[in-house]
């Protein structure tokens, strides 16, 4: 398999992949929905879900952590970003 990434002169400036003489916007892979993308948002909204029916009192760091099954830590930096 060949693949080449390149810059398309008639897109303004966007990235292509050239693969097999197949070309096809680097966006449009990106945008696709990946297992672990699907899984990180389910988590997420979990997370929602858990702060909206407890918005009667204040929530802990570790108990959202817990919700959305990532360490303290990690959770910390996903909420971050």
């Amino acid at each position: 398999m060949v693949v080449q990434k390149g810059h398309d002169p008639s897109n303004s400036g966007s990235s292509l992949t050239v693969i097999q003489g197949y070309t096809m916007p680097i966006e449009s892979k990106q945008s696709q929905t990946t297992p672990a993308n699907s899984e990180y948002t389910q988590r997420v909204n979990g997370v929602i879900h858990y702060l909206r029916g407890n918005l009667d009192r204040q929530v802990k760091l570790e108990e959202l952590a817990n919700v959305a099954c990532f360490s303290e830590y990690h959770f910390h930096l996903n909420i971050r970003q």
